[in-house]
């Protein structure tokens, strides 16, 4: 959240197959970032690595095809 009570600040993706990919950071949670990444999967499973404790989430996540 913007004001810091739940913010992500490290996460990784694995996908269906059991590759890793990351740690992407999110240094400030009020804007988006993008990552370029280069797997193919079925589903991916996001992974906090870091972040402020309590209910940590994000604002949006979404998967793009090249």
């Amino acid at each position: 959240m913007s004001d810091g009570t739940a913010q992500t600040y490290k996460f990784t993706l694995t996908t269906d197959e059991g590759r890793t990919v990351g740690p992407f950071e999110l240094p400030d949670a009020t804007k988006p970032y993008r990552f370029e990444v280069d797997l193919e999967a079925t589903s991916l499973r996001l992974d906090v690595i870091e972040s402020s404790g309590g209910n940590t989430g994000l604002i949006e996540f979404a998967a793009y095809e090249k």
